[in-house]
């Protein structure tokens, strides 16, 4: 019988020292998730702000696109326009290289203020005003678009100044 007592201590121990661990290693876990809120506490500003700010550029980037509809395409080349067609094209092929053509058209806009100080800094103002002329038709029809007005007041201010360096 006292082999049976032996062994039941020894259990009884095993057991108290599993449930020791146990509980240090629940206590470790509770300090570190502590510590975690309270470094995240800073961020939180951070984070809520994100989302109306994503928010906003999809909306801008929506009604970008569906402007860009109403836009002719810009003729390349010399503005004679081919298209092969063979039979059985997807829709979803033109549907695409519209997507892309506009999406092209975007940048390009946007792109607008380094390309004018590039010819200005060039001296190399005539082309830079024909290009602010393209672009400002283009910006006509979006107006009312996000961005656009902050766009044009900029490339403005571009041309109003070098106009005032000559």
């Amino acid at each position: 019988m006292s082999n049976f007592h032996v062994e039941v201590r020894n259990l009884d121990s095993d057991r108290k020292s599993l449930v020791y661990d146990n509980y240090s290693k629940l206590l470790s876990a509770t300090s570190t998730i502590r510590r975690m809120r309270g470094n995240m506490d800073p961020l939180a500003p951070t984070t809520h702000t994100l989302g109306p700010a994503v928010a906003h550029i999809a909306e801008t980037a929506a009604s970008l696109s569906s402007s860009m509809k109403a836009l002719p395409t810009r003729p390349t080349g010399l503005g004679l326009g081919i298209e092969i067609s063979m039979d059985g094209e997807d829709e979803e092929k033109k549907e695409a290289a519209s997507k892309q053509r506009q999406r092209d058209t975007v940048r390009w806009v946007l792109d607008t203020p380094r390309r004018l100080q590039e010819m200005i800094d060039q001296e190399q103002d005539e082309e830079a005003e024909k290009e602010w002329e393209e672009v400002s038709k283009i910006l006509d029809k979006w107006e009312g678009v996000a961005g656009v007005k902050e766009l044009r007041a900029q490339c403005e201010e571009m041309m109003m100044e070098a106009d005032d360096s000559d």
